[in-house]
């Protein structure tokens, strides 16, 4: 298999199944090979479950991996993440690989949170005037004075129809280095 996603997913999983992938393609092309073909209807499905073998073998050893994002980081490239993105908009399995990377991209990446914290009124405490100048209030709040409203969730969100986006988003996720 040529340097891709998939190769590097298969050489991170220890699943049997990942040594179907050579003998799939051969099987997918020539359902014949090595065995003798007595109803033409095995022929079909030798080469229909070969196809789905190829196809999804590294979904199978990706689902496999007990912690793909971690056993992924730093091993493709910047080419094979623009590669891989690429074969998502014309393949169906490598679509839903990449379906499978982004829902575990959403449990090891928290969301951004920031708290917004309302002061409080605003008074010019040291106004003698002011509604506080009689009761020689020294200026300084009181942590139950402050008031904090919830916080404020912001979801980074990836579009899916954007490749520069989904690119980005995983030389992040996998460290890629150049």
């Amino acid at each position: 298999m040529s340097e891709s996603l998939e190769s590097l997913i298969l050489e991170q999983s220890n699943i049997r199944q990942r040594n179907l992938v050579a003998p799939a393609k051969l099987a997918a092309n020539q359902p014949d090979t090595g065995v003798q073909i007595l109803k033409e209807s095995a022929y079909y499905v030798i080469k229909d479950c070969a196809t789905i073998a190829k196809d999804y073998v590294a979904f199978l050893a990706y689902a496999n991996l007990e912690t793909p994002i971690q056993s992924l980081q730093g091993l493709p490239t910047k080419s094979i993440i623009k590669d891989f993105v690429k074969r998502s908009k014309i393949e169906h399995h490598t679509n839903q690989l990449l379906t499978l990377i982004f829902a575990d991209i959403n449990k090891v990446s928290p969301p951004k949170v920031t708290v917004n914290i309302d002061s409080g009124p605003e008074f010019d405490f040291n106004n003698e005037d002011g509604p506080y100048g009689d009761y020689n209030y020294d200026g300084y709040m009181d942590p139950g004075d402050y008031k904090t409203a919830p916080p404020e969730v912001v979801v980074e969100r990836i579009d899916m129809s954007d490749d520069n986006m989904i690119i980005n988003k995983l030389i992040e996720i996998f460290a890629v280095k150049s």
